[in-house]
């Protein structure tokens, strides 16, 4: 399911549909964050050579947040016995967002964060009850997901919404962009077919599944080396 990026704006029903996100504790960081009304690209700062995240305010904002939910209440509108949804993982904002739509109508639906062998913060935070650093590789094709270590402001969230994680191999998401491009005719990029590489390494499925394909920023000669059953090459100069 394609997704978009979009904030609720005072007032708008989504901020009602993520009733749930109420129900968290917020660290005082994450109430500061919110009522910061800097530009997009003022709020987060990413060093892909060192594959750290600085969010000030994208990640935790609740109006964002809000926004995203409005993804899991379409998912409630075309699939409302949803078991689980699979969601790759940037900051957080987006699997949070979605799990808080939809547990506000669907509490036992299972939202899992979906990150590739290039680095598993997530997965390192659930078994450490916190989150910790982790390596990262940020050379792969696959971008727009994936970093060091899960953003402290967002982890509270993270552990309330979120079900757990499913990890994939940067070659199991290259089988899921071609798969993705021949049998659906869409492009994803490596972030966005990461979650269709979970579901389709899932042996026994939950239920009704949903995976969010987010984004087709993809390099033309990763695509073709993908369609010519080649591993695209590292990232030059990382």
């Amino acid at each position: 399911m394609p997704c978009r990026h979009r904030e609720g704006g005072l007032g708008d029903p989504a901020l009602c549909t993520a009733h749930a996100l109420d129900q968290t504790p917020w660290p005082e960081s994450v109430s500061r964050l919110s009522e910061t009304r800097e530009p997009a690209a003022d709020r987060v700062v990413q060093d892909p050579l060192r594959g750290e995240c600085f969010a000030r305010a994208t990640r935790a904002d609740t109006q964002v947040l809000a926004g995203n939910a409005t993804i899991g209440r379409e998912i409630l509108e075309d699939l409302p016995d949803v078991a689980a949804v699979l969601v790759p993982f940037g900051g957080g904002g987006l699997s949070v967002g979605i799990a808080a739509g939809i547990h506000a109508s669907v509490p036992g639906a299972r939202i899992y964060a979906c990150e590739t062998e290039a680095g598993t913060p997530v997965a390192a935070a659930f078994a450490a009850g916190r989150p910790v650093r982790v390596d990262f590789d940020p050379s792969t094709f696959i971008t727009g997901m994936g970093s060091s270590v899960v953003l402290a402001p967002m982890w509270p969230l993270i552990r309330a919404q979120l079900a757990g994680t499913r990890c994939s191999t940067c070659e199991q998401v290259a089988r899921a962009i071609k798969l993705l491009l021949l049998e659906h005719h869409v492009v994803a990029e490596g972030a966005g077919a990461a979650s269709v590489a979970a579901a389709l390494e899932e042996s026994e499925p939950s239920g009704p599944t949903v995976c969010i394909v987010s984004g087709g920023h993809l390099d033309l000669k990763d695509l073709a080396d993908i369609l010519e059953d080649r591993m695209p090459r590292r990232l030059a100069g990382r």
